[in-house]
């Protein structure tokens, strides 16, 4: 099971990959991503339901996106609960983005 939620412009693309029976959630095309197993407890009490739950929140802007860019450049997509933590975006500019649609297109 793989499901991707895109940005309008498409430049974006989160991705909910089960196809090697692990959860993960990940931007296509970037370093970041998470598994859903760390999220078990804080966000649902099963691995699905706990991604389901992230993901929501992301897609309900309740979770940053953040996005690293050096000299104009996208280095790094990442969801997170404080953008200015800085995450190793040395040298660059952080700002969040709130673009992803609900519509979901499974692959």
């Amino acid at each position: 099971m793989r499901v991707r939620h895109s940005s309008p412009d498409g430049s974006l693309v989160l991705v909910v990959d089960g196809t090697d029976g692990d959860l993960a959630v990940r931007f296509e095309g970037y370093e970041w991503h998470t598994h859903g197993d760390l999220f078990v407890g804080s966000y649902g009490p099963t691995e699905a339901q706990a991604v389901a739950t992230f993901v929501d929140q992301i897609l309900s802007d309740r979770l940053a996106i953040a996005v690293c860019s050096r000299n104009g450049a996208v280095r790094d997509v990442r969801v997170t609960d404080d953008p200015s933590d800085g995450w190793g975006c040395s040298g660059g500019r952080i700002h969040t983005v709130a673009i992803l649609e609900r519509a979901r297109v499974a692959c």
